[in-house]
């Protein structure tokens, strides 16, 4: 009831999203720094805060994405699901979501998922821990532009035309989409309405009053969280950097960038109007108190829930694609002349 009451006078600041920058973002920053900033952003995401959250945010940001992608994974007929994590930084979230999403698959007797991680900046140090404790989790090693992916089979599903694989993309963007200015969010929402069956962008943070004076105070969260989540011996560099202030201090400047460069769904609606003029766009509110919109072929939603008090949530956006026009690999062999024709799908 109180947090309720608190999100009222919770509103955003600004009537868009501000290009603010971040020390992450420029090439010239240290690779130690990037790291070490990752390092901690991916503790933050997958340890519980006693008093201020109920869960880590991890675990509270699964539950709705588990929901979206066994929609989109679980359609009959259809070649195997691969969740690519853009932009994955020092591994995030993802390994705990492929851990949650696959136990419940296991459970209900469905195939697991293939989770998959790639960055511009790849921490494969970082990575290549977690996907040695997951037969289902991998990653790769090459810088990977989430608005140019390569045209690789891991990364490209083309069931709407021409099928380069069995494999089926469904990209996950977490607490990253803020990080491109719109002309690249274009590029990457462009590249992805055409390539991948589904998608989520997943922030912890956002543009309104509250976050932002919660951002303030994060300074202090390394200072005090570093001796519980990290261990001098192994990590001598991300202790120097702490207690040297120079990583309170970038995680505390780009903490506050980040929330003024996230879009509020209307903020991103406008941007997927400039990708693809739809006619038929139509707004419904979600049975769960959301909202929701059908785009064409797509259809966008968007949820909000608490994740730390009072005023840290969790912000969904998620697509998936309706598969009316190539729903099965037979058909996709028939459109291109049939298994006794010249061409083939592997």
């Amino acid at each position: 009831m109180l947090s309720r009451l608190l999100d009222r006078i919770n509103v955003p600041v600004g009537r868009g999203s501000w290009r603010a920058a971040e020390w992450c973002d420029f090439e010239a920053t240290p690779a130690s720094i990037r790291r070490c900033c990752q390092n901690m952003l991916q503790k933050q995401w997958t340890h519980r805060i006693p008093f201020i959250q109920e869960q880590s945010p991890a675990s509270t940001a699964s539950t709705h994405l588990q929901t979206v992608i066994n929609k989109v994974a679980d359609v009959p007929g259809l070649p195997r699901l691969t969740v690519v994590d853009f932009c994955a930084g020092g591994g995030g979230p993802t390994p705990i979501f492929e851990r949650l999403i696959n136990d419940e698959r296991k459970k209900k007797g469905s195939t697991p998922l293939e989770f998959r991680l790639c960055d511009l900046y790849p921490n494969t140090g970082a990575w290549e821990g977690f996907s040695k404790k997951s037969e289902h989790l991998s990653y790769i090693a090459d810088s990977v532009d989430a608005s140019t992916p390569p045209r690789r089979k891991s990364l490209r599903f083309t069931s709407q035309s021409q099928p380069e694989s069995a494999t089926r993309i469904f990209r996950l963007f977490n607490l990253s989409f803020h990080h491109f200015d719109d002309a690249t969010a274009q590029e990457v929402l462009r590249s992805t309405f055409k390539d991948s069956d589904g998608f989520a962008i997943i922030e912890l943070q956002d543009r309104r009053l509250g976050c932002l004076a919660m951002f303030f105070f994060n300074v202090f969260t390394s200072l005090i969280l570093t001796p519980l989540w990290f261990s001098f011996k192994k990590n001598k560099t991300q202790y120097a950097l702490t207690y040297s202030g120079v990583l309170p201090f970038v995680l505390w400047w780009d903490g506050l960038a980040s929330c003024l460069r996230t879009r509020e769904f209307d903020d991103f609606l406008e941007i997927v109007g400039k990708v693809d003029k739809c006619v038929g766009v139509r707004a419904v509110e979600s049975a769960e108190g959301g909202r929701c919109v059908r785009w064409g072929e797509w259809t966008l939603e968007y949820k909000r829930v608490l994740h730390t008090w009072p005023f840290g949530y969790v912000n969904w956006i998620t697509g998936t694609k309706r598969l009316e026009r190539v729903d099965s690999v037979a058909l996709a062999r028939e459109r291109l002349g049939g298994p006794s024709g010249k061409e083939t799908v592997e």
